[in-house]
């Protein structure tokens, strides 16, 4: 069976901080960036704000939030909008990449999903929850973090 190919690419623009960042994974099971990066410019700017809001340390359920009473999606995430009056959702996971700085948390982004029910769709999540237990997906985070601070970012 071949071996499936992800990366993970940063998302311009957002804010920089030694806490937190946002990325995308990308690869054949992920439609995330693809939904993301076909926003028209005034929903782009709403969902940028809320992942920045996020970075910044903030706490706002309304933006983005995880299920932490959950055993099995503890790591996972998601950003909030709306669309057309359709709750949209950009779903991933939590993890903590760097074993220096152990407090150091990444956003990764995996797929969108539009929320017609009020219960999260329990596939996604688990799709969500393998990706974050994936030592291969996991080192290709470090990779971006090594690469990032060998950028000084």
């Amino acid at each position: 069976m071949p071996k499936k190919s992800f990366r993970i690419e940063e998302i311009a623009g957002l804010r920089s901080s030694d806490r937190r960042a946002v990325v995308f994974l990308v690869g054949d099971e992920c439609n995330g960036k693809p939904k993301f990066d076909a926003l028209a410019s005034g929903k782009d700017r709403v969902v940028r704000a809320r992942m920045d809001h996020w970075i910044s340390g903030a706490v706002k359920d309304e933006y983005f939030h995880g299920w932490p009473q959950s055993a099995e999606y503890r790591s996972c995430f998601c950003f909030k909008w709306k669309e057309n009056k359709v709750h949209q959702r950009l779903y991933g996971f939590l993890c903590h990449p760097d074993h220096g700085n152990p407090r150091f948390q990444v956003c990764v982004l995996v797929t969108h999903d539009a929320k017609t029910t009020a219960e999260s769709d329990k596939t996604i999540l688990t799709a969500a929850a393998r990706f974050c237990s994936d030592g291969e997906i996991l080192e290709q985070v470090r990779q971006w973090l090594r690469q990032r601070a060998s950028a000084g970012r």
